[in-house]
């Protein structure tokens, strides 16, 4: 028994350059798969879904802070073989989560949370209990001068993040600082 191979379809790759900044944005190189790139054109569109009436790529570098982002590989060629487009890709941005500790009134510091490009729900726990149960961040919030650790959960349009930090006895960081992972680990 033999079997044809499956016909080779237009595809794009997609590769993140560099970190993300502090707007949020991150810059993808959207390449096209298996077909030529002069020939191809690459459509977009920003957290829905792509056809051949959404935006046209101009290059091959996005620059974007959506969650998630649908490509369309759609090959123009007018002579010999023209290739089907494959399934749309869909990239998935990562959330990165931050934290900013700063002295207060006597005893008492304020801590701010960030996540980038943004999230639709943030949790926390100061005691080292899971943080998608914790409390709802809402806005800055003190802690006093103890060590303690601080767990954060996020989530945005289905895509969740979670982070570990260690709040130092006394000291006190004038900076964002920090590190999350996309998924459900706990990194630090």
């Amino acid at each position: 028994i033999t079997t044809k191979p499956k016909p080779k379809q237009a595809g794009v790759t997609v590769v993140e350059l560099g970190d993300i900044r502090d707007d949020g944005s991150r810059t993808l190189e959207v390449k096209a798969t298996n077909s030529l790139s002069e020939s191809t054109s690459i459509y977009y569109c920003e957290d829905g879904e792509v056809s051949e009436d959404s935006m046209k790529l101009a290059d091959d570098k996005l620059v974007t802070s959506a969650m998630t982002v649908s490509f369309l590989a759609v090959d123009n060629r007018q002579e010999g073989i023209r290739l089907e487009s494959a399934p749309a890709y869909i990239y998935k941005n990562r959330l990165e989560i931050k934290h900013r500790l700063d002295p207060q009134y006597g005893d008492q510091r304020k801590v701010e949370l960030i996540v980038l490009p943004g999230a639709q729900e943030i949790r926390y726990s100061l005691d080292g209990t899971e943080p998608r149960d914790g409390i709802v961040y809402d806005g800055p919030f003190t802690v006093d001068e103890d060590r303690r650790p601080l767990l954060v959960f996020a989530e945005n349009k289905n895509i969740s993040a979670k982070a570990s930090f260690t709040i130092p006895s006394g000291a006190v960081r004038d900076d964002f600082g920090g590190s999350s992972s996309s998924g459900n680990g706990i990194s630090g």
